[in-house]
């Protein structure tokens, strides 16, 4: 059977043969046989000829693979692979431009801003401390908006989960109780998965309400085009992996 992987240009996802390096479908292989496609010296992957965003997007992942490891989290939830290039194009400098990326939200720019702010105008070659200064956060809590409900307030965690229904469609939803919540799925109380027998397949914990709705919508993006469904199709499988690694089966004395 052909194995498949996925195109080396730095920001396709096309999937490919196992014999291939560059896909058809976006023309990057064509581009290569034209010379206008060629493998950057620096990080190895492909650009069109005097590109330097690939560079930019190589470093970003780097950062981002060290604050999740600090924040003890997956990459994905710091910014999907989308935002990170799009970042990588458009360079913003300011914590304003930084909300026009797709998938940055006020939480994250709280959380992630400031790091990624400073790559980027390192590399641009300006003072990260001057003109620009870094989102100010809340004092001893992570930045809220009009999303949060009463309760929230004294709430420390909040869940995003996805479910698997019995039409092989993902839901994805977030909640401040989720035995409570997974409870409703179970017992047909949610319109959106009523007579669909959800199964739980992923869940993770953010800090506040905002966050949880953040990631919320930017699971459902994802969740709604095919490709990126891949992406969460290992995130379940390396989630599952995780949970069988736990044995929680009491041992049987012997005989």
């Amino acid at each position: 059977m052909t194995t498949r992987n996925q195109c080396q240009f730095w920001d396709c996802d096309e999937t490919i043969p196992s014999n291939h390096f560059l896909c058809s479908a976006r023309d990057h292989y064509a581009g290569y046989k034209a010379g206008t496609t060629d493998q950057c010296p620096a990080c190895g992957t492909y650009k069109d000829s005097g590109n330097a965003d690939c560079c930019m997007y190589e470093e970003m992942r780097s950062l981002r693979r060290k604050l999740a490891r600090a924040n003890n989290s997956q990459e994905f939830i710091v910014f999907s692979n989308e935002t990170l290039q799009e970042m990588a194009r458009n360079r913003p400098m300011t914590p304003e431009a930084m909300l026009e990326i797709t998938g940055v939200g006020p939480s994250k720019l709280e959380r992630y801003g400031a790091d990624f702010l400073r790559l980027m105008r390192e590399r641009a070659g300006g003072d990260a401390n001057q003109q620009h200064p870094h989102p100010q956060p809340h004092a001893n809590s992570a930045q809220r908006d009009d999303r949060e409900f009463p309760a929230d307030k004294d709430a420390d965690r909040f869940f995003v989960y996805i479910l698997l229904l019995n039409n092989g469609e993902y839901y994805v939803g977030q909640t401040r109780e989720i035995h409570e919540r997974l409870l409703e799925h179970r017992n047909n109380q949610s319109r959106s998965t009523r007579r669909k027998e959800p199964k739980l397949q992923w869940f993770t914990t953010v800090r506040t309400r905002s966050e949880a709705a953040d990631l919320e919508t930017e699971l459902q993006q994802l969740n709604s085009n095919a490709n990126d469904r891949r992406e969460i199709n290992r995130w379940i499988v390396d989630f599952k992996q995780l949970y069988d690694q736990l044995d929680y089966t009491p041992h049987k004395p012997q005989a």
